[in-house]
């Protein structure tokens, strides 16, 4: 894996963890629009078979591909996240503190600054050490 890989699937990271809150905020809209729908009492007519609400149906089957969907998603952002864990002790304590307030927390640039008294650039260059000891810690394994 190179440097641009890596960076790559940190950056994918942090776009899946979006998604999932997109994904997420869909299911309980989705989800709020099924409690509006009426029920029917079929207890004072004798009913055979009953009737599909076509309405009802096509929420219930939006709500599983929204929830299919957010299992697939979380998947990939677990394993991803695993993978930085493991690798996380190669890394110094502030590597390690940039790392996971960029990608697994997403926090801004600006925060991270805000937060840990850096000057503008300063987190930058951290995140590119970071990365680029992942990449050797990443190939050290795969021989």
């Amino acid at each position: 894996m190179t440097y641009e890989e890596m960076k790559k699937m940190l950056d994918g990271l942090k776009h899946k963890k979006s998604l999932l809150r997109s994904i997420k905020k869909q299911i309980e809209e989705t989800r709020e629009q099924i409690d509006c729908l009426r029920a029917q009492n079929y207890s004072d007519i004798a009913v055979q078979g009953g009737i599909k609400e076509p309405a009802a149906e096509r929420f219930v089957e939006h709500i599983e591909r929204l929830e299919n969907r957010y299992k697939a998603v979380m998947e990939q952002v677990f394993e991803i996240e695993d993978y930085i864990s493991e690798h996380l002790p190669v890394l110094s304590e502030i590597e390690q503190a940039i790392i996971i307030d960029r990608y697994m927390s997403g926090k801004s640039w600006r925060r991270i600054q805000q937060e840990h008294n850096y000057a503008e650039a300063q987190p930058y260059r951290i995140e590119h050490q970071a990365i680029k000891k992942l990449v050797v810690n990443w190939q050290d394994d795969s021989k």
